[in-house]
């Protein structure tokens, strides 16, 4: 079976550590060095043909070992250099604080590591006999798959983490992550967080598939900046072990003593020759990995000791980077193997051929940065949305790009909001070619409604530049629109609707609509069952709501959830929804309903875990939820926002929302009571003002003196109370109040008319 890596289960979802033999520093027990293993390993115990079909690769390992005598390792096809055209998709909160110097420094350690040319090597002399030196190499893609220039790194503003498994959300545009490109033509990397601390993790050992292949690297242990870097992994080296996996590698404690790390690969429907399984092994065997950074000869902690110790300079130990140096004779030989045979697209991929050849002067507006964008200054991220809930003062920027061959050290950029007069700026910057900067503006005043800015560029050195095409980029901010109006919204129509607001702080899933209703066919719902988080918070506003002299401000929307966990926990966090408020644009906000569990799940009681994912089927499975927002009736404008914080429970859907204010009777505020209309049909309502609390019963009686209805209260009463008398006979009658205290006892005089 296949070794697991470095980690104890216990509990949910806790890791630790192995301890390793070493006295020297081990790995911080906060991070998890891989995690390939462990998802192969969880495959196996749910997919039967993927198992079915590792059983029969162990048995080719296996007979290899008996064959070894008469196979013959296979001699490397390969005679000059192969490059790998590689996009980087950073998602993260803020990419931008992966710079695309960290991207550059990334590819260079990649090839001088793959080379078997790092000065560094010198750690491993004892194993030089069997040093390996890889033909394989690393770029950037210049043509997408559009045949569209690009720098092949893609960048998406999302808090989507790194699994422990396939699939991963990481990998998933529709999840908040960043689909891959055509794997057979480029070699994909993802660079994202892991909560668990978790460094890296390949699909296999071996070629993933078209939604699998492509490692996954913690933005933590990918590069060198000290922003963001842990120091003992800043040498890029876990990629190249996870890249080792995913080019047919495994640890090289695989088996511990047994040492298997020349087994066949777990890539379904492919295989390696028996030739680079045993024979091909010139790895020693070690017990146990590796968890320091260990110098001179190791014990490799076996009965048979091996001459030099373990191979703890093996990329695919866990050493830390440091010590870090070589692949083997054998290792590199499978590796070449698989490029070859399974992934030779990457020989004949346009992905390296630039679209057009570089002008001398190319400078791009290459995206926004607010609106909807993010920076980095110094080592602090900011992010800027491009949704507002008010109007106010903004600071217009946008990046720019120099695809031109020639360094920039001057330029003008300027912006024209919503077709009005240019305004433009001459910068002085320093941008050598493919280099990037922020370019910003003075404060100024914006409106609600759609804001749309055109930013552009000119004169690159003061001179012409010659590619016009990426010179101009249109973005737009949206405030929220006031409305004077009741709010009445059953997501019917577009989303978000017409003046409401989203705010995705992580990019990821959100409110959206969804061809289910209560009584319509449509809702706006969050898909918490997917969203693979804790604590993140997605908001939905309405419009600026303005009114003013009205005596009740009413909130309602029906309500659909469900919980996947025990909804009477008191252990496991869970999807919550809140209701705020705010009355000065976003500055506060107050909480004026919050439910989750039993209370906020629809579909009854006993309240019971639904570990199906969640999509309401009838009218039963939805609620109509109340809220009084009277208290903000004086504020004369207020925003609600509809706030959701997931725990990867279950959905949540909410229609049919209601905002509305009334106005009461002058009578009614001036008496206190009264009954409307007193002319009716046996059909009136009895409206209490302020102290309604106070009311112990109310009573009618006929012209006679006879008592033809009552109700008794205790604290318990309504401000509106209905009554219907419908079917008595016309006439005169008299309404009676009954409040707490002396000589309280009023009294109306109504008429039924029956027509």
């Amino acid at each position: 079976m296949i070794a697991i890596c470095s980690l104890v289960f216990t509990g949910t979802m806790a890791q630790k550590p192995l301890t390793g033999s070493e006295s020297t520093t081990p790995v911080p027990s906060s991070k998890i060095r891989c995690a390939t293993t462990e998802g192969i390993q969880k495959r196996l115990k749910t997919d039967p043909v993927y198992y079915a079909a590792y059983q029969k690769k162990l048995k080719d390992f296996q007979h290899s070992k008996v064959s070894a005598l008469s196979l013959t390792p296979t001699t490397a096809k390969l005679t000059s250099t192969i490059t790998v055209p590689v996009v980087i998709h950073i998602v993260l909160p803020n990419p931008q604080v992966v710079t695309d110097a960290d991207v550059q420094y990334f590819i260079e350690r990649l090839n001088i590591d793959f080379s078997g040319l790092n000065p560094d090597s010198t750690n491993a002399i004892p194993f030089y006999g069997v040093r390996g030196h890889s033909l394989i190499r690393f770029a950037l893609a210049k043509r997408d798959p559009n045949g569209k220039p690009t720098i092949g790194i893609v960048r998406r503003a999302s808090a989507t983490t790194i699994g422990f498994d396939e699939p991963q959300a990481i990998k998933d545009a529709s999840s908040g992550g960043s689909d891959p490109w055509p794997y057979k033509e480029y070699y994909n990397i993802w660079v994202g967080e892991s909560t668990s601390g978790l460094l890296g993790i390949a699909p296999e050992i071996g070629p993933g598939t078209s939604k699998s292949d492509g490692v996954c690297i913690n933005y933590a242990a990918f590069s060198n900046n000290n922003c963001y870097t842990d120091p003992t992994f800043s040498m890029a080296r876990t990629a190249v072990h996870e890249i080792g996996h995913n080019f047919g590698l495994y640890h090289i404690f695989e088996g511990g003593c047994g040492n298997e790390d020349f087994k066949q690969i777990t890539s379904p429907d492919i295989s390696l020759p028996a030739e680079l399984l045993s024979p091909a092994d010139d790895t020693p065997a070690q017990s146990e990995q590796t968890l320091t950074c260990p110098t001179g000869v190791a014990s490799n902690g076996c009965t048979t000791p091996a001459p030099f110790g373990k191979m703890y300079q093996n990329f695919m130990d866990y050493t830390q980077d440091a010590c870090y140096s070589m692949f083997t004779n054998g290792q590199v030989e499978r590796m070449h193997y698989v490029l070859e045979n399974f992934r030779s697209g990457y020989l004949t991929s346009k992905a390296l051929i630039p679209v057009t050849a570089p002008a001398t002067l190319d400078v791009s507006v290459f995206e926004s940065v607010s609106p909807g964008g993010g920076e980095v200054i110094g080592c602090t991220p900011f992010t800027y949305p491009s949704n507002l809930l008010c109007s106010g003062n903004f600071t217009p920027k946008f990046r720019v790009r120099n695809f031109g061959t020639t360094t920039v050290t001057s330029l003008i950029v300027g912006y024209r909001l919503n077709d009005g007069n240019p305004v433009t700026q001459n910068v002085t910057v320093n941008l050598p070619p493919n280099a990037t900067t922020v370019v910003s503006f003075p404060i100024i005043p914006v409106s609600s409604g759609d804001n749309q800015f055109k930013f552009f560029t000119s004169s690159p050195n003061g001179q012409e530049d010659l590619v016009k095409s990426n010179d101009t980029l249109i973005t737009t901010l949206t405030i929220s629109t006031p409305t004077i109006s009741p709010i009445n919204e059953g997501f019917e129509s577009s989303f978000p609707p017409k003046g409401w607001t989203l705010s995705n702080p992580d990019n990821g899933i959100t409110w959206q609509k969804i061809n289910i209703g209560k009584n319509s066919t449509a809702s706006t719902y969050i898909n918490n069952f997917k969203y693979s988080s804790n604590d993140q918070r997605d908001e939905l506003y309405t419009p600026i709501f303005q009114y003013s002299k009205v005596d009740s401000l009413k909130l309602s929307f029906d309500l659909s959830a469900a919980v996947y966990s025990d909804p009477n926990t008191r252990t496991t966090p869970l999807d919550t929804l809140e209701i705020l408020v705010t009355n000065d644009c976003g500055h506060s906000f107050t909480s004026v309903y919050k439910k989750w569990g039993a209370a906020l799940q629809t579909l009854g009681q006993p309240a019971q875990p639904y570990t199906d994912e969640f999509f309401p089927e009838s009218q039963s499975q939805w609620r109509t939820e109340q809220v009084d927002l009277t208290r903000f009736k004086d504020n004369g404008s207020i925003i609600v926002a509809f706030r959701n914080i997931t725990n990867w429970e279950n959905n949540i859907f909410i229609d049919n929302v209601q905002l509305r204010t009334r106005v009461l009777p002058p009578a009614l505020k001036e008496k206190g009571y009264l009954v409307l209309p007193t002319l009716n049909n046996g059909l009136f309502g009895l409206w209490i003002y302020e102290n309604y609390k106070d009311l112990r019963y109310t009573s009618v009686y006929n012209s006679s003196g006879q008592l033809v209805w009552k109700k008794e209260f205790s604290g318990n009463t309504d401000a509106y109370i209905p009554v219907n008398l419908q079917g008595k006979p016309a006439g005169v009658y008299f309404v009676k109040w009954g409040f707490t205290g002396e000589n309280r006892i009023f009294t109306e005089r109504i008429i039924i008319k029956n027509e």
